[in-house]
């Protein structure tokens, strides 16, 4: 995984989060199985996020950007969207502080 991956999280507010979540893994280069050894979570965990069979949280959904070398692109502008947003917003900048350096 050479250079820097960034992901707009205002694109991933905005999109099928499954769908987002198997093109980072993809992009990544790992499948499934691969990426689940690194979570330390089961593959039909992985199955179900990426099939939007359960919804993801903010600090999973950093976890698994951070496993496949994704960085959080936060955006200024989406703290004028909406409540939904301004929460997810919130969530994962309490995480990437905590945990990551985006």
């Amino acid at each position: 995984m050479s250079g820097e991956n960034l992901i707009n999280i205002d694109t991933v507010l905005n999109a099928d989060v499954g769908q987002a979540l198997r093109a980072m893994r993809i992009g990544g280069g790992f499948t499934q199985r691969q990426l689940a050894r690194r979570l330390a979570v089961r593959i039909a965990w992985i199955r179900r996020r990426e099939r939007n069979e359960c919804q993801t949280d903010p600090i999973e959904f950093m976890r698994w950007c951070t496993a496949c070398g994704y960085h959080l692109q936060v955006v200024e502008p989406l703290l004028c969207g909406t409540e939904p947003k301004r929460e997810a917003l919130k969530q994962v900048k309490k995480y990437s502080q905590k945990f990551c350096n985006i």
